[in-house]
């Protein structure tokens, strides 16, 4: 008797890891609130006292992105908002690193686990990048060769990602930059 084994759907996979991580991400944040508001408000990229309401909806959408890709419907929306956080977190940490602040704590599972660092952001867009697997392979539409094949997609994503942060950092100020024309001139 021959048994005959099905391939791994790679979108499935990839919804279910990615699932299980936004899963342990939102359970941490939750657990530590109060700690996870003070991570956001360390960032200092906010309007001042909206970190509450920011982490809020930071700890909400990861619960979102968990049940869409674990539950397996609405996966295209809980793929887009799963890259957009992604970014948004690259976004922050990069910023914050160009500013000189690497000792924040990244918040990624709850207070205090690492400081930031350029590895961080990299690892955050490539996540991004996996969560475009799920959105992109999620569609009716989607052939299981064209589903195999999205690698090359991804590789694009990441590569406008990582050129996206790059420009946008270079526009935050390194400590030690002296901006031309200001009071140290006069």
């Amino acid at each position: 008797m021959t048994s005959v084994t099905s391939p791994v759907d790679p979108v499935m996979a990839v919804r279910v890891m990615l699932g299980t991580l936004f899963a342990f991400s939102a359970s941490q944040k939750a657990i530590s609130f109060k700690s996870f508001v003070q991570t956001v408000a360390a960032y200092e990229l906010l309007p001042h006292g909206s970190a509450r309401l920011f982490a809020l909806g930071i700890t909400v959408l990861e619960v979102a992105v968990c049940i869409s890709f674990l539950g397996g419907f609405l996966s295209q929306i809980g793929a887009s908002c799963a890259v957009l956080l992604l970014f948004l977190f690259a976004l922050a940490m990069a910023i914050n690193l160009r500013r000189g602040r690497s000792w924040l704590s990244c918040g990624c599972f709850g207070p205090g686990r690492n400081s930031i660092k350029w590895q961080l952001v990299i690892r955050n867009l490539l996540l991004g990048a996996l969560a475009s697997i799920v959105g992109i392979g999620s569609g009716s539409w989607v052939s299981q060769s064209l589903r195999v094949d999205l690698s090359t997609f991804c590789g694009f994503a990441l590569f406008i990602c990582l050129a996206l942060v790059t420009l946008l950092i270079d526009l935050v100020p390194s400590p030690g930059l002296k901006v031309r024309g200001g009071a140290d001139s006069l």
